[in-house]
């Protein structure tokens, strides 16, 4: 992404959809992260916008394409840009070397990598699978970036709430 963030300690949230589902006369529950959220304010966004890379314009997919970023692992993650060569080198290790001094597993699906250098971490996250996810940035009134949000499975009629629908139910 091309918008920097300011340093700190931000909280990674996800939004759990639950839903029931029948297959072959058999009713089960099932339960799918939809989005990934990275906290940089408590702010309530009141404006969203794409995040976009260099490069990037909004404005040239065609309809059934959409700017994100790529994935045929299944995953994502959220790095700090400054320590990204040691940050990816370690999550690389941890998981293709099994090196568990290089990182660590903070819950099912998400692993963690730090920089010791600059304090920096790698997150990463899984996805409900393969292709390109678009990754929504919300701004403040004040025009500063207050959470960052990746859509992780499909959500029909997805809608991206600002500060005045929240307020008004």
């Amino acid at each position: 992404m091309t918008q920097e963030f300011p340093p700190g300690a931000h909280p990674l949230q996800s939004a759990v959809l639950t839903f029931e589902t029948e297959y072959e006369g058999r009713r089960s529950r099932r339960m799918s992260e939809v989005a990934i959220r990275l906290l940089l304010t408590p702010e309530a966004p009141v404006s969203w916008e794409l995040a976009t890379a260099a490069g990037d314009d909004v404005r040239l997919p065609r309809d059934d394409e959409i700017v994100g970023f790529g994935t045929d692992g299944a995953a994502g993650a959220f790095a700090d840009a400054s320590g990204w060569d040691v940050l990816a080198d370690r999550y690389r290790r941890y998981l293709d070397e099994e090196d568990d001094d290089a990182g660590e597993t903070l819950d099912e699906g998400y692993l963690r990598t730090t920089d010791e250098v600059t304090s920096g971490d790698l997150v990463s996250f899984l996805t409900e699978g393969d292709g390109t996810l678009p990754v929504w940035l919300g701004r403040s009134r004040t025009g500063d970036p207050v959470s960052v949000v990746v859509v992780t499975d499909w959500l029909p009629g997805l809608r991206l709430l600002g500060a005045a629908d929240v307020s008004s139910g």
